[in-house]
Parts: structure tokens; C-alpha cells; sequence
């Protein structure tokens, strides 16, 4: 006689997607599981913990001279969220080194006419950024060995938002 144990599966309030009960923090005092999953409530403490980056980033976008960017860290954060904390194109997740964070990605450049707002700016590695400088996001992705049409699908998603 064999036994099986399915473990009790419950929704995370922020992706939305059925987990086991271990994938759920427990509160300290209560003992209560969380509504959001682990994965999501670290993406946000990483998000919230790199805040100076993203001040970085606005004053860098202000003094190119374009226009004042209309882009804040809660949009940051939701791309982050959409991305599961990890590069839209590879799928590279963020580390702790300087060089494992992901960078601020235009689809659309800056060069080309692109702005600085929510549907605009995805997660990306240094390693697929600098590689497609200002080239089509379209075009490059689909050339490269790493190609998922899922991911295009998510990311042209994202850009319609």
C-alpha cells in the first residue's frame, strides 16, 4: 500500500498562482501563513532595499535633458513583480553582487523616442542590455539562443499595459 501526501495549495494575493502551504511565510505571533508568497514579499523587500538605485536612475533620466520622468518605485516594483525578480529576456534571477542587479531596461530607447514610464522600462541582466544597446527589442530577442516565445509574449504584454 503506497501513501500520498498532496500538500494544501493556496493562492498568493500577489501573482495569483497556487503554492503548497511551504511557500507561504508564517506570521511571528499568530503563526498565520501570509497571503502573499515568499517569492513575491522578497522581490518587494529587494525592491524596497535598492530604493537609492532607483533615485540614481531618475536623476540620471533628469539630467539627459529629456523630460521629467514620470516613473516611480511602485512601478519598479510591479515590472519586478511581472518578471518574477529576474530578466525579462534570459531569465537570469537578481543577485546580491553589484554586477548580478538588474538593470533598468528601455523597450522602446531613448535614442528612438522612447520615454521614461511604466510600460517602457522592464528588468534586464547587464549581459542582455549592453548587448542589445539601442536595437529593437523584437528583433534582437528573437536572434538570440535564449529565445522563449512565452517570454515575448510577457514582455509585449507588459508593454501594452
Amino acid at each position: 500500500m503506497k501513501l500520498s501526501y498532496m500538500p494544501k495549495q493556496y493562492s498568493c494575493s500577489c501573482c495569483h498562482q497556487m503554492k503548497p502551504e511551504i511557500d507561504f511565510y508564517r506570521e511571528s505571533y499568530t503563526n498565520a501563513r501570509t497571503n502573499q508568497c515568499k517569492e513575491c514579499i522578497n522581490i518587494k523587500r529587494r525592491v524596497q532595499r535598492d530604493r537609492a538605485k532607483h533615485g540614481k536612475f531618475i536623476s540620471k533620466e533628469k539630467i539627459r535633458g529629456m523630460e521629467i520622468p514620470n516613473y516611480s518605485l511602485v512601478d519598479w516594483r510591479d515590472a519586478m513583480l511581472q518578471f518574477h525578480g529576474s530578466c525579462a529576456f534570459c531569465g537570469k534571477p537578481e543577485g546580491r553582487a553589484r554586477k548580478d542587479k538588474l538593470d533598468r531596461d528601455h523597450l522602446i530607447p531613448l535614442s528612438k523616442g522612447g520615454k521614461t514610464e511604466r510600460n517602457n522600462i522592464i528588468p534586464a541582466c547587464r549581459r542582455c542590455n549592453r548587448g542589445r544597446g539601442n536595437k529593437d527589442w523584437q528583433s534582437w530577442y528573437e536572434a538570440q539562443d535564449f529565445y522563449d516565445p512565452a517570454k515575448a509574449a510577457k514582455i509585449e504584454e507588459w508593454s501594452q499595459q
